[in-house]
């Protein structure tokens, strides 16, 4: 069965894991395949990987390059078979890659499946508009339930132009905040309920203190 593993927001919920199809992992990030395992993965190693990479990139400007590497480098004349090697995201572990990995991928060693993955990697860091989506989503859920709807995370920030209201209530441990429209009385806080279903997007705060977009989905599920 194909496993699906989403790198969380990344809790995160960029990337989390279905079943598909049988005999493969998957690690994809918005429909993408960053990483393909050719057995399913034990789930310890899959949230371990999910992680890390949240644990990195939140330490990283996605204005700038992000670098991924094998280490250690190779040498002239390898003294033995190598049984793992590991790719880095800027000199930092992300994933140790086996010789067992190898075998099951079928590649000659540890070493060649590991610059294919970060080959992979590096194609996907290398555009500053995936960093900044990536980075938008850390910690948060791709879908929450708010008033009766599903809303669903857009990778996508709003300006905060002075619009943005909130009565405090919380959902999955975040502040639910709405727009007001740009003729209303933006500076009173109103205290009118909210009709469940009236709002096409709802926002939280990311840890960039911006306010993320999640849209209503079109069933309301």
């Amino acid at each position: 069965m194909k496993q699906l593993i989403y790198p969380i927001a990344i809790a995160m919920v960029l990337w989390s894991s279905s079943l598909r199809a049988e005999g493969e992992s998957r690690w994809q990030f918005q429909g993408q395949t960053l990483l393909t395992f050719s057995t399913p993965q034990p789930a310890t190693r899959l949230q371990q990987l999910n992680q890390r990479l949240a644990s990195l990139a939140e330490r990283l400007n996605p204005r700038q390059p992000w670098r991924i590497d094998v280490f250690p480098p190779l040498r002239p004349k390898p003294a033995k078979l190598e049984l793992s090697v590991t790719i880095r995201l800027q000199e930092q572990t992300l994933l140790e890659v086996t010789a067992t990995d190898a075998q099951e991928q079928g590649f000659a060693s540890a070493r060649d499946l590991a610059n294919t993955w970060a080959r992979s990697l590096n194609a996907f860091f290398s555009q500053p508009s995936t960093r900044d989506r990536l980075l938008l989503g850390l910690g948060l859920p791709t879908q929450m339930s708010y008033r009766g709807m599903v809303y669903t995370l857009q990778y996508e920030h709003a300006a905060d132009v002075g619009r943005f209201r909130t009565n405090g209530q919380r959902v999955g441990g975040q502040v639910i905040y709405w727009q007001v429209p740009a003729d209303n009385r933006l500076y009173e806080v109103t205290r009118s309920p909210i009709k469940p279903g009236s709002l096409e997007e709802i926002y939280v705060l990311n840890r960039q203190r911006r306010f993320v977009i999640y849209r209503r989905s079109p069933s309301g599920t």
